[in-house]
């Protein structure tokens, strides 16, 4: 895109999961959406797509692309404590060099797979410069796990949608008092956590015992300080202060009404990962309940170490197979502008309004009526996209 105003037309428009247009126009200028009317633009230059379909770029709210180069050599039918050390193991085998560029290439395959936007988990920080040498926008987050820290005061932003910012691992491999330090350096910028994700987790959390205590000692980390035990993950990342909406919680699988009521009334982010979480632990996250205390998650894909591939479509729809009360067009949703607002970036990516940049995706979908566009888009799996930018 450039200063010259052009003029996109499709035979459908999906500006948002709740709106689309029949022969229409997207105009842009300058980087930016201006406008969509049915009424041939005279002062534009006209780009006719034909009976094709314009959409937003899907937003994946939570990956770690530093695990690509895993992904060939671990099984993720064992147990999770196992499939942890098998990552440890692995990791330790292979080069710096070796992670980036699974990395790199990671990076360009979620954009060739649809996706605008990433919150990208790095725990070894190798992966840093390649995001932001990416095509993506979003969220790189450094992650911090156990006791000690060198220095975690790195919040910046790259460029407008692009941004480094700080995660908590979990609230059962962190210290209380480094959880309270990363959530207060990050002040307004976002935030990521795994949070209630595991059986072992809620196990330790609330009785400071079971397996995750043994694998906490033989790792030999020291826990005896942190403020536990607690009544849930939930309960305990309140009494550390460290739920808002600059928080991005991911997985909640080990969740009760009263802990979605909670997330509820702080306003969290949330974002959930179904198909890593049935590769990983054999259970899904309740979406039902979370839509029904207004929680509207993003969607993740996890790492290639836990599920198939980085593809948001896939996400959809395996949602669409596995939850069949949820309409399409809330599918839809959570793949956009719910991904956009848990990355603080709707005001440039997740719907086609006036204003967002002018980066989007044709789909060689045409329906004769828009009953079913969505679904028949989550069906197509993203084989047939480009990007218009």
């Amino acid at each position: 895109m450039n200063n010259i105003k052009k003029a996109y037309y499709a035979g459908w428009i999906i500006v948002t999961p709740y709106k689309t247009v029949k022969n229409s126009y997207l105009i842009c200028k300058d980087n930016k959406i201006l406008n969509i009317t049915n009424q041939k633009p005279l002062d534009a230059e006209i780009i006719d797509l034909g009976n094709k379909t314009l959409i937003p770029g899907l937003i994946n709210a939570h990956t770690h692309t530093e695990l690509s180069a895993i992904a060939p050599h671990i099984k993720q039918n064992k147990d999770f404590i196992s499939w942890i050390e098998d990552i440890k193991r692995i990791k330790e085998n292979m080069s710096n060099e070796q992670i980036k560029q699974s990395a790199a290439k990671a990076y360009q395959d979620l954009y060739n797979l649809g996706c605008i936007a990433v919150g990208d988990i790095s725990t070894s920080g190798l992966t840093k410069e390649d995001f932001i040498n990416s095509k993506l926008h979003g969220v790189w987050f450094k992650e911090y796990l156990g006791n000690e820290v060198d220095n975690y005061k790195k919040v910046k932003a790259i460029k407008k949608g692009k941004n480094i910012s700080l995660a908590i691992h979990a609230l059962h491999s962190t210290h209380s008092e480094l959880i309270k330090s990363i959530k207060q350096s990050t002040g307004n910028n976002l935030c990521s956590i795994h949070l209630a994700e595991h059986s072992l987790e809620l196990e330790f959390i609330t009785s400071k015992k079971g397996k995750w205590k043994e694998f906490l000692d033989s790792r030999g980390l020291i826990y005896k300080d942190w403020q536990l035990p607690d009544t849930s993950p939930i309960n305990y990342g309140q009494n550390l202060d460290i739920l808002d909406n600059n928080l991005l919680a991911v997985h909640l699988l080990y969740c009760k009404d009263k802990d979605f009521k909670v997330l509820e009334h702080f306003n969290v982010n949330t974002c959930i990962c179904p198909r890593s979480n049935l590769n990983l632990h054999n259970k899904l996250p309740d979406i039902n309940k979370m839509l029904g205390y207004n929680l509207n998650p993003a969607l993740g894909t996890d790492s290639l170490a836990s599920t198939d591939s980085l593809s948001i479509f896939d996400e959809m729809k395996f949602i669409l197979d596995n939850y069949k009360d949820i309409p399409e067009h809330k599918i839809f949703e959570m793949a956009t502008i719910n991904g956009a607002k848990s990355l603080k970036i709707e005001n440039l990516f997740g719907t086609l309004a006036q204003g967002k940049i002018a980066k989007f995706l044709s789909i060689d979908i045409c329906p004769t009526r828009p009953d079913n566009i969505i679904k028949e888009i989550i069906l197509a799996g993203g084989h047939n996209i480009e990007w218009i930018e």
